[in-house]
């Protein structure tokens, strides 16, 4: 097998499924970014996310924060609100749980996944416009590792997803200091419990509709330049628990792009409305009265008409924001 062969058929290693667990932040990278509002900033490295409180007379009490999948290089100073209910927790509940992903079975999972049916080559389920632009391209999309060659056999959705490393180096950010990495690390419960597999997050990308994933590249690609300065915009606002900015983050361009809508709702509404049961499910567990119940998704999963506090408070529950 030659050296070229060999970049057309590479998959990624273990190090790239935290990409997957990027979901949300994709949104900063195909979507111009909400402007972040005048209010001063925090000191470098900490953090007052969204985070509220959910109650109920039969069970535990739950808390949800939204987090962010990236970290700075010395990762994330939380609240003291949110450091003493990390203390005090007994579960902690992420999107992925830290055992999920086996490494030895993530280059079947994805082969299946994202390379192109044989015979079938990425110039023949794109646009002839995202062909174009991806030509005109060629060297910035080399440099991030995705040449012509090595993107050949792709489906869209995968190539956008490896795209999003450009970005988060571009921004000095860093997978290895996310916020779930730091909640690991600080929890002392028993048990940690994941909403979905890493099988499921692949689904959900790769179920998207041919021309979603056709537009999710090509606006990828075009935003290319400014994704960096997106993520940055985005971890302010999120910092800050800015919710407006934040949901404004997860609509915005639909109304330029409206075939992007069904990205927005399997990457958020559907993926929220999954986890209703689960979240319902702990808190009407009378066995958990008297405990303690941390849940930590992605920052858009937290806020607007169909984020998770949103529809908690629609079931009945009592949601309190803490910041």
């Amino acid at each position: 097998m030659t050296g070229s062969d060999r970049d057309a058929h590479a998959l990624p290693s273990a190090r790239a499924i935290p990409l997957l667990r990027l979901l949300l932040v994709l949104a900063a990278l195909f979507f111009a970014s909400a402007c972040a509002n005048s209010s001063p900033p925090l000191p470098e490295g900490h953090a007052r996310p969204p985070f509220v409180r959910v109650e109920t007379e039969r069970g535990p009490t739950l808390f949800l924060l939204g987090t962010f999948h990236l970290g700075p290089p010395g990762g994330w100073r939380l609240s003291p609100e949110i450091e003493h209910v990390l203390v005090e927790a007994d579960t902690l509940v992420l999107e992925l749980a830290p055992d999920a992903v086996d490494p030895n079975a993530v280059g079947s999972a994805l082969a299946q996944r994202v390379v192109l049916p044989v015979g079938i080559e990425l110039a023949d389920v794109v646009a002839p416009e995202t062909q174009a632009l991806l030509e005109a391209h060629d060297e910035a999309l080399s440099q991030a590792g995705m040449s012509a060659n090595a993107r050949r056999r792709l489906k869209p959705w995968y190539i956008a997803i490896r795209l999003a490393e450009k970005a988060v180096a571009g921004a000095d950010l860093s997978f290895e200091t996310a916020v779930e990495s730091e909640l690991v690390a600080g929890f002392r419960g028993t048990g940690t419990v994941g909403l979905e597999t890493f099988e499921d997050q692949l689904d959900s990308l790769d179920g998207l509709p041919p021309d979603v994933q056709d537009l999710l590249l090509r606006d990828t690609v075009q935003h290319l330049d400014e994704a960096s300065a997106d993520l940055l915009e985005e971890t302010e606002a999120w910092r800050r628990a800015d919710r407006d900015a934040l949901e404004a983050q997860a609509l915005m361009g639909i109304d330029e792009s409206p075939d992007l809508e069904p990205l927005r709702r399997a990457m958020l509404d559907d993926r929220n409305r999954r986890w209703m049961p689960q979240l319902t499910a702990l808190l009407e567990d009378a066995g958990r009265r008297d405990e303690t119940v941390l849940v930590a998704v992605g920052a858009l999963h937290v806020v607007g008409e169909v984020g998770l506090p949103a529809l908690l408070e629609k079931a009945g529950y009592t949601v309190h924001r803490i910041h």
